[in-house]
Parts: structure tokens; C-alpha cells; sequence
């Protein structure tokens, strides 16, 4: 099958890996021949907007991956740390994915470093209103519906669901007023 792209690039957080990120590596399959998925901020953990350690994460998208039957050949996970400079980003990018041909996202920052380089964007991304990391680990703290966010993996989450919730009430404790 001939597709639009041979290398394509997808970045997030991945603070859980969930059905709207899965949407994204399957719409950006569709398009490339080899998907590497970008885990970013691999120095953060342990926080409320970022629970879980990169090797979590990335046990995660592999489950997911394995649970949709994807085939995983066409997929490379690479940790990508946060640097102080744009060019730095993306020259670190570049060195983990040297023949990216597009970069799958949405997020205005990205995108307009994926501008300034001369990299496509493409944006195959649902609804962040309904489907969201924040929205699930809400659920996860309050011990709601979080398992509707990960069809085919919620056991390799469930797993880390400790670690969420300690970051979490950890990060809300230090919220409180004294």
C-alpha cells in the first residue's frame, strides 16, 4: 500500500496513554509507513499534570499497541526529554528520527517548530473535551470510569493506577491553604 508519508512523528505526554492517542497512532498509520511515537517530558513524573515516569508510559503505549493488534514493526517509542531551546528540540528530534517526514499533532508549539524546520503537520486528533489524559486521571483519583479510556490495556494501567493516585494526592495536598 502506498502511503502519503514514509516516516512520521507523534509527540505527547502520554499521562496515561488513552483511546484519543490510540485514534492518533491509527489515523497516522494510515498515512506513514513508520510511526516513531515521541514520549516527551521524560524528566517529569510524579506530578499532577505528569504522574507517571517514562517507563510506565511507554509499558503502557506498548500494551495498547499489542491489545489493538498493531504491528509493532512499524512502530519505534523513543523517550524525548524536555530542552531549554527550540533548536535543541528539534535538533535532539531529528538525531532520534533522522528522515521525519511529517509530525502528527496539534499543539500550537509543535507545530510551529514543525513550521520554522520545514516538517508537514498533520492533525488526525479527536475531541480533547470528551477524551483526555486530565479528564482520566480525574476519573482515576475518584475511583471513576477511567477503563472506558483504555479499552484493549486497562490491565497494564491498572498496574500503575498507585502511582497516579500517589502523584495526584500528593499534588493536591500541596494545593491546600495552610
Amino acid at each position: 500500500m502506498e502511503r502519503k508519508y514514509k516516516v512520521g512523528f507523534l509527540m505527547g505526554r502520554f499521562q496515561p496513554f488513552h483511546k484519543g492517542h490510540m485514534y492518533s497512532v491509527t489515523e497516522a498509520l494510515k498515512l506513514c509507513d513508520k510511526l516513531y511515537i515521541g514520549i516527551g517530558s521524560v524528566q517529569e513524573s510524579g506530578t499532577e499534570k505528569n504522574p507517571l515516569g517514562v517507563e510506565a508510559r511507554q509499558e503502557i503505549i506498548e500494551a495498547a499497541i499489542a491489545g489493538e493488534g498493531i504491528d509493532k514493526s512499524r512502530i519505534k517509542i523513543i523517550p524525548i526529554p524536555d530542552f531549554p531551546s527550540d533548536d535543541d528540540w528539534f535538533k535532539y528530534l531529528k538525531g532520534q528520527c533522522p528522515n521525519l517526514d511529517v509530525m502528527f499533532t496539534d499543539n500550537p508549539w509543535c507545530i510551529g517548530i514543525c513550521k520554522k524546520e520545514g516538517v508537514g503537520v498533520e492533525t488526525p486528533l479527536l475531541d480533547r473535551d470528551s477524551i483526555s489524559a486530565t479528564n482520566m486521571r480525574k476519573l482515576i483519583l475518584s475511583d471513576g470510569d477511567w477503563r472506558s479510556f483504555v479499552p484493549t490495556w486497562a490491565d497494564t494501567v491498572e498496574k500503575h493506577i498507585p502511582e497516579i493516585k500517589a502523584a495526584l494526592s500528593k499534588s493536591k495536598k500541596q494545593k491546600l491553604p495552610s
